[in-house]
């Protein structure tokens, strides 16, 4: 009489051949018993996976982004339908259990011969399920239903490709657009209406590396941030990358009269909580650095080039001391201001009448009856 050892062996080389052969007619399968006893009891498990190979076509990206299609929502549509023509079978017997213990002295060989026996049956199991699977009829019709569905799909790429083109070529025309637009702006000095990569190229900052930060219409200027990678440990233990700041930053613009300017500056920067330099300055943090004046004071300020005028205050001793202005105040080369009865000490001046800055190239600047502090740029325009 056979063994069951003997039997459950010849099984198991059949089952193996059968999972081979199998895949010539892209079926995948598989076939193996778990044991999980332990000393005192034996625990088997039968597991095994019969599925079909259907996979996926590939299809047009659609290049519009998230914006919905019809004929994407279709193709997924269609791929949702063959995905549900996958019949995997996927069994998992019960646990078997058996009282064998494995340190009595039959124990070894009662346990060969209840697993030759669970092999046995579940092999035989997993085979006539692989043989129904596999026959002409199943795998006929099965392929006849994907071939259908699989001929929609094909005829929707065309379509998909089609309307990709249209797309990449609406965006080339708008791109043109803004191209041309971008220049017209750049050239009337409105820069701050440009995109941030146009920005980015036509300032050079003398960083090798640089952020756009901030960009203001009132001050006419755009503040660039020296910055560099930076590795920081996240609070689950993994490593992260940001870009992080060095304080340096770069101020500059285009004035009133289309002269380019800039400034380099140092600019305080916040902390993150993973101990690095934010970029998050602005323009108003780099000016009140260069002009020495306080964020608060720099809102109520007019600007004429290199030059601040700020409402303030005149101290009582230097109101007495404010000599009376014969002719225009010639601040700086081509800075005048004037105003009827005015008195100025070269800081402070101030009027009972309207006050006009006016420049050779610059537009002038009209400040109301008042007291003023002068607050001139701390450094030369860099070049």
């Amino acid at each position: 009489m056979i063994k069951p050892e003997t039997k459950a062996k010849k099984i198991m080389d059949r089952v193996a051949k059968t999972i081979e052969k199998a895949k010539e007619n892209n079926i995948t399968a598989s076939f193996y018993i778990e044991d999980l006893s332990c000393q005192k009891e034996q625990r088997l498990r039968a597991e095994y996976e019969i599925t079909y190979n259907i996979g996926q076509i590939n299809y047009p990206k659609n290049l519009e982004g998230n914006y919905p299609h019809l004929l994407w929502t279709e193709m997924r549509n269609i791929q949702t339908k063959i995905s549900n023509l996958d019949n995997t079978i996927y069994f998992r017997s019960p646990t078997e259990y058996n009282q064998i213990n494995l340190k009595t002295k039959s124990g070894p060989e009662q346990r060969s011969k209840a697993e030759a026996e669970y092999t046995l049956l579940y092999a035989t199991q997993f085979l006539d399920t692989l043989k129904k699977f596999s026959s002409k009829t199943n795998l006929k019709n099965l392929r006849r239903d994907i071939s259908i569905l699989r001929s929609q799909q094909k005829e929707l790429i065309p379509q998909m490709r089609k309307v990709n083109s249209a797309f990449i070529q609406k965006r080339k025309l708008e791109k043109e657009e803004i191209k041309k637009k971008n220049q017209e702006v750049l050239t009337e000095g409105r820069f701050w209406e440009v995109d941030k990569d146009t920005l980015k190229d036509y300032f050079h900052t003398p960083f090798q590396k640089n952020y756009l930060a901030d960009v203001s219409a009132k001050w006419r200027a755009a503040l660039f941030l020296e910055c560099k990678s930076a590795s920081y440990k996240r609070y689950n233990g993994t490593w992260g990358h940001i870009l992080e700041g060095t304080g340096q930053g770069y101020l500059c613009g285009i004035d009133d009269n289309g002269d380019e300017w800039g400034h380099e500056v140092f600019v305080p920067l916040s902390i993150n909580e993973y101990g690095t330099m934010q970029l998050d300055a602005t323009v108003e943090e780099a000016m009140a650095e260069l002009f020495d004046i306080s964020i608060n004071k720099l809102g109520k300020s007019y600007r004429q080039g290199d030059l601040l005028f700020c409402p303030e205050t005149i101290p009582g001793t230097r109101k007495e001391e404010l000599g009376k202005l014969e002719d225009a105040w010639e601040v700086k080369e081509s800075h005048q201001i004037y105003s009827k009865g005015m008195r100025y000490d070269y800081e402070y001046f101030q009027s009972t009448n309207p006050i006009i800055v006016s420049h050779t190239s610059h537009n002038p600047v009209f400040l109301p009856a008042g007291e003023y502090k002068l607050y001139p740029l701390q450094i030369a325009d860099a070049d």
